[in-house]
């Protein structure tokens, strides 16, 4: 009977002293960054040919994660599909830039002159591990070796822009003072 009395006296002690411990590990998890780089919508015409527009051109935002193994760069758009669209048919570009450790980086997406519906993605450090776009998102997914910079802990992130381009002249941009930290959770998924 006391060594019943003496076990149980010392799981309730166990569990009263690491109970809060618990809950301020989970209380001290930080929240995910989102929408590093915010833009209004309607701006994405051309500032050489004002009447040119199209929701292509028009950038909502951008983010950018790292995870153990990957670099991934999102840029939010009214719309990345230039289907029937006559601006898209006369070739575009969007560009998001960064910069690490004094290292400027752009990540491209291209779409040439014609009524063909294909895009070229590239990133200005190397070769890109991936590159999608949905309707309204395009994402692109290095290899986080690719950039010296990451290679010391908790670097920063920094100079966030998103830019479009039609055929001739620059349209909508998009920059943001706001820096992201090397492995920080984030919205957008890194492996």
């Amino acid at each position: 009977m006391r060594l019943r009395s003496l076990v149980l006296c010392s799981l309730a002690v166990t569990l009263v002293a690491t109970t809060p411990t618990a809950w301020a590990a989970a209380a001290r998890r930080p929240k995910p960054v989102c929408n590093l780089v915010v833009d209004g919508k309607g701006d994405g015409h051309s500032t050489v040919f004002p009447l040119v527009e199209s929701d292509t051109l028009d950038i909502l935002g951008a983010d950018v994660a790292t995870g153990p193994k990957t670099l991934v760069a999102v840029a939010r758009m009214v719309s990345t599909d230039g289907t029937g669209d006559n601006v898209a048919m006369l070739g575009t570009k969007v560009n998001m830039q960064m910069t690490i450790m004094g290292e400027h980086f752009t990540f491209t997406r291209r779409r040439k002159a014609g009524t063909t519906e294909a895009y070229e993605y590239t990133f200005s450090g190397g070769p890109l591990l991936k590159a999608s776009a949905t309707k309204t998102a395009i994402t692109w997914v290095i290899d986080r070796k690719l950039i010296k910079g990451l290679a010391k802990k908790n670097q920063k992130i920094s100079g966030l822009s998103v830019t479009t381009v039609p055929f001739s002249g620059n349209a909508d941009a998009a920059t943001s003072l706001k820096t992201y930290t090397d492995k920080y959770p984030s919205c957008v998924k890194a492996a």
